[in-house]
């Protein structure tokens, strides 16, 4: 059975960046044209977690959080991967989002300093006792989304449950259901494992495409939809 499209997983476009010079030193993160090459570089060990990303409750981090990445390959995408799986985001991405339509969320403030400056040309982590130094950038910002909407079609999905029943199933086949009032712009699901994946509704994904957001890949969802309930007479 066929469905509307309702939503877009929104994932990181990787294939669009120019490949960077590959190390012989360095394979902790595979290939050097497979990643962004965003690492946090804590001051402090306990300093951040995976909480922004699996928390609904306003993550309180010191700010702004500090990164290490490639500040000449930061302009060909709005939309960073990293290894903490943070929603990492150009403030442009962020404006474009808010003008689709509301949605509850904390923005995390952000300075990305110079790979190339802390390694001499080396693409290898920092000790985490050595606070980055040198030029940096503060036009992205970590999005941390404050609800976790109520969104899949239970009857149409296909799921593979765990051997521990106190961990959410595997979605197999993901029908998304329109929750009362639809979904917000950009949005996670909740009660499942697939807490980890951004959503972005039709509207979204039309307004980043004609905004010339960069670095984005969408990959679409059917959905049934939810009728509003009919007022009483």
């Amino acid at each position: 059975m066929s469905y509307p499209i309702v939503a877009y997983e929104l994932t990181h476009n990787l294939g669009r960046l120019d490949s960077l010079p590959e190390d012989p030193m360095d394979r902790k993160y595979g290939e050097a044209e497979d990643y962004d090459a965003l690492i946090y570089e804590p001051t402090q060990a306990e300093e951040v977690g995976a909480g922004l990303i699996e928390n609904v409750e306003p993550y309180e981090v010191p700010e702004p959080v500090d990164w290490v990445g490639f500040l000449d390959r930061l302009h060909q995408t709005d939309y960073l991967y990293n290894d903490l799986r943070w929603p990492l985001i150009s403030k442009r991405m962020l404006y474009v989002l808010r003008s689709v339509g509301e949605f509850p969320h904390k923005v995390i403030s952000t300075r990305i300093y110079d790979y190339g400056f802390q390694n001499q040309g080396r693409y290898e982590v920092l000790e985490i006792t050595a606070p980055p130094a040198g030029e940096f950038s503060e036009d992205y910002v970590g999005l941390q989304l404050l609800e976790h909407v109520d969104g899949i079609d239970y009857d149409q999905s296909e799921f593979r449950f765990r051997l521990n029943p106190n961990m959410p199933p595997y979605v197999i086949n993901l029908i998304l259901k329109e929750p009362v009032g639809g979904f917000p712009p950009i949005f996670r699901l909740d009660r499942t494992g697939e807490d980890l994946r951004l959503f972005v509704l039709p509207a979204a994904k039309e307004a980043l495409e004609e905004a010339g957001i960069k670095g984005l890949r969408f990959t679409e969802y059917e959905g049934t939809r939810t009728q509003e309930a009919s007022p009483a007479i």
